[in-house]
């Protein structure tokens, strides 16, 4: 990126990284929001930056932990269905409704 004075071929080639996200982090630039007013941008923007101010914060407790890969066939069945329903109806939630 190239400052203010986006060319045609970055605005277009910012288009297709960005893709059907709403944000982006720029590397040395910052971070990239989009939203269908003004308001809905900047409210990304707003959680986006707050996430990243939390996960720097954080950062600086203690070393990261990774997570250790469980097998499937040692984890609990009812962590093992994927589809929506079998994993609502296996944690007792089979009558409450997704949310949208």
């Amino acid at each position: 990126m190239k400052g203010w004075r986006l060319t045609s071929d970055e605005r277009a080639r910012i288009q297709r990284s960005l893709g059907d996200n709403i944000a982006m982090i720029l590397q040395s630039h910052g971070l990239l929001s989009v939203g269908r007013t003004v308001a809905d941008a900047f409210y990304i923007m707003y959680y986006l930056n707050r996430a990243c101010e939390i996960q720097m914060a954080t950062a600086q407790l203690a070393p990261l932990s990774p997570i250790h890969h469980i097998p499937a066939h040692l984890r609990p069945a009812r962590l093992r269905t994927a589809d929506g329903r079998g994993a609502r109806a296996s944690a007792g939630l089979a009558g409450v409704a997704a949310p949208p």
